[in-house]
């Protein structure tokens, strides 16, 4: 009876978390292995008090609501170890101190994840998926062992575990995949697809907010448009959301899409929740004051006070910021000329693109980049606005800003991008472009890139604020001059006013450069890299999204879903391998990998010499840090008639 009075008073985002846990498993029918309250380890798990006994976190958060039990079996006698996941947080820790083989930690690493005389255990994870009920048997990516060895060990788990009849190996690593191709008869295997289709929960930005809870349909956004102290439930997932206080999704994302970049960015909360449209207690809440924090295990909201969301606001309040500009560089600017300082010049973009430029490879090669790139300095966007009285125009709106409302300024805004558009552009800088262009007679199409000192500079990522258009020379259709002006005009878009003024960046000191390079046709996929394993601390891994074709991986349309996995060199073995993890796959690709073998091994390479060169380039205090997480958020594309790999720009992540 206490019980179900004590459920009746939960949230409903924790009940159905509490329900889905005491319905996950099938009552064992012999007693619990111990009765004790505190174990180092145990041989088998009868019970679920046995589990609860040893389970911990697992050292990779990729999902929420993850129950894990280190499992250690000895090859040589056939015991298996379940060991007390909270204390010993490595297996290295358990077979040291428990087993007490004498290995230090590279002698283990280097000998107890391969096929090699010196191999005494199969290392593994007990995995408990408390949202689907689901239990997995997961490896190391790139462990190597033999199957004779993981069908005895894969027996004595069924044998010692309560679960053991419906424990499955989950099929995440090339190693797995190749292990199910062999024993698909044999042993239980389970898809990715399926253990991720089966979550209903995705913490995605930690955090605590206090705003107006609003549901809003995903295709509303644009006519309701929510302010910053809304926070949001949508129906689905949208591409873009403008500034608010925190998001919730039915629809899961990935840890790259626009939605939760800019939620890391802005440092507010984001989740998703499949069942968030129609839960009672979100719709209790709707259109009030509310807490609202991300945790690893669900969502927690409450109604919130005046006063302490008052507070709130005011801790969380940014210094103002005031960007330096340089206004005496003339002319186009070649990337030789320029470096990360150049920032000042020609905003973020173009100095982050000179420096990708200036990266040497081990065998003395270059990154290779889009060709024919220049750039178009500050002072000829300045002087565009000076020569036909816009700057006038600016100042007056930054004077009045903070007494207008929303609709005036928005009107304000469009008037001053309207009127840098149809200025006429001054023609010597346009006969400078067009000559430029016409040099490079292997290209015709180029991009025209927006670049600010309000872009892709740290404590700002302003990813997605800004525009890119195409210019050909010579082309009506395609006019040079209106494609620079489109994209001088998109400082003043109402996104980005809004985003910079959260960041109490001082909008007199913008200004707008051009990062100028040959236009591409078809891709045959594109993707983002982080230079940093984005579930786990201290592991050197990068975090790549890649999508089939164009089809955005920070934009996705509709519910399509991207390759995401984690590739690592192997040092943590003391080998050059390269190991993948995968957490999704692509729904475009038929489950197959969207990038070959060889070009991921090419794409890492070039990641680790762009982590190199950022982290040797960074402020000392950024290098501080420790570099194995420090990261860089790099952009990448797979050309459709060639398969050439590019990389496309790097930023701060």
């Amino acid at each position: 009876m206490r019980i179900f009075v004590c459920i009746a008073r939960m949230p409903k985002i924790t009940l159905f978390i509490l329900l889905f846990s005491l319905c996950s498993f099938r009552l064992p029918d012999s007693k619990c292995a111990t009765d004790k309250k505190e174990v180092s380890y145990l041989n088998a798990i009868r019970c679920r008090n046995d589990f609860n006994l040893l389970k911990g976190k697992p050292l990779s958060e990729k999902y929420g609501n993850v129950e894990a039990v280190k499992v250690i079996y000895v090859i040589e006698d056939s015991t298996v170890y379940f060991s007390n996941s909270t204390r010993y947080k490595f297996h290295h820790d358990f077979t040291n101190y428990v087993l007490g083989d004498g290995m230090d930690v590279f002698t283990f690493n280097e000998t107890q994840y391969k096929d090699n005389k010196y191999r005494r255990y199969l290392l593994a994870n007990v995995n408990h998926y408390t949202n689907s009920g689901i239990y997995t048997l997961e490896f190391f990516a790139g462990d190597d062992f033999k199957d004779e060895h993981l069908l005895s060990f894969f027996k004595k788990l069924k044998e010692q575990t309560y679960f053991g009849k419906n424990i499955r190996i989950l099929i995440s690593t090339p190693e797995t995949e190749e292990k199910r191709s062999r024993l698909w008869s044999k042993l239980p295997f389970l898809n990715i697809e399926d253990l991720y289709a089966g979550q209903t929960y995705q913490a995605l930005n930690y955090g605590v907010a206090y705003g107006r809870l609003r549901k809003i349909e995903v295709a509303d956004l644009d006519s309701v448009m929510p302010d910053g102290n809304d926070i949001l439930v949508t129906n689905g997932l949208p591409n873009d959301i403008p500034l608010v206080a925190g998001i919730i999704t039915t629809q899961f994302q990935t840890p790259l899409c626009h939605v939760n970049i800019l939620s890391h960015n802005r440092g507010t909360p984001n989740a998703a929740l499949k069942g968030a449209w129609r839960d009672t207690l979100i719709e209790a809440l709707n259109n009030k004051l509310v807490r609202y924090e991300v945790t690893e295990n669900g969502v927690k909201l409450r109604a919130a006070s005046i006063e302490e969301a008052q507070q709130a606001m005011r801790n969380k309040q940014f210094a103002k910021k005031v960007l330096k500009i340089d206004t005496m560089q003339y002319g186009l600017l070649e990337m030789s000329a320029l470096h990360s300082y150049s920032v000042r010049k020609v905003g973020g973009k173009a100095a982050n693109f000179a420096e990708l430029k200036r990266i040497r490879l081990d065998d003395g090669s270059r990154l290779p980049l889009p060709e024919g790139a220049f750039a178009i300095p500050f002072c000829h966007y300045l002087n565009h606005l000076k020569r036909h009285g816009i700057d006038k125009v600016v100042d007056s709106l930054l004077t009045i800003q903070g007494s207008i409302g929303r609709q005036e300024l928005d009107a304000k805004l469009k008037a001053i991008r309207q009127r840098i558009v149809a200025g006429e552009m001054d023609s010597m800088l346009l006969g400078m472009v067009v000559r430029r262009l016409q040099k490079d007679t292997l290209y015709k199409a180029f991009r025209f890139r927006s670049s600010t000192n309000a872009e892709d500079i740290a404590g700002f990522n302003g990813a997605g604020l800004y525009t890119s258009k195409t210019g050909i020379a010579g082309d009506t259709n395609k006019p040079v001059d209106k494609a620079i002006k489109k994209v001088w005009a998109s400082l003043w878009e109402e996104r980005a006013f809004e985003e910079r003024s959260y960041f109490n960046i001082d909008q007199h000191s913008l200004a707008m450069g051009v990062l100028v390079h040959r236009s591409f046709g078809e891709e045959a996929a594109n993707g983002v890299a982080i230079t940093k394993h984005l579930y786990r601390s201290n592991y050197p891994a990068f975090t790549i999204n890649v999508q089939k074709g164009e089809r955005s991986v920070v934009l996705p349309e509709d519910s399509s879903t991207c390759d995401q996995f984690m590739a690592s060199s192997g040092s943590i073995t003391g080998s050059n391998d390269l190991y993948l993890e995968y957490i999704s796959r692509s729904s475009l690709n038929g489950g197959k990998p969207v990038m070959t073998r060889k070009e991921v091994e090419l794409l890492v390479k070039y990641l680790d010499a762009i982590k190199l060169h950022f982290y040797s380039i960074s402020s000392m205090k950024v290098r501080n840090q420790e570099y194995i997480n420090f990261a860089v958020d790099v952009e990448f594309k797979l050309d459709k008639g060639t398969r050439k790999l590019y990389i496309k720009q790097a930023r701060a992540y």
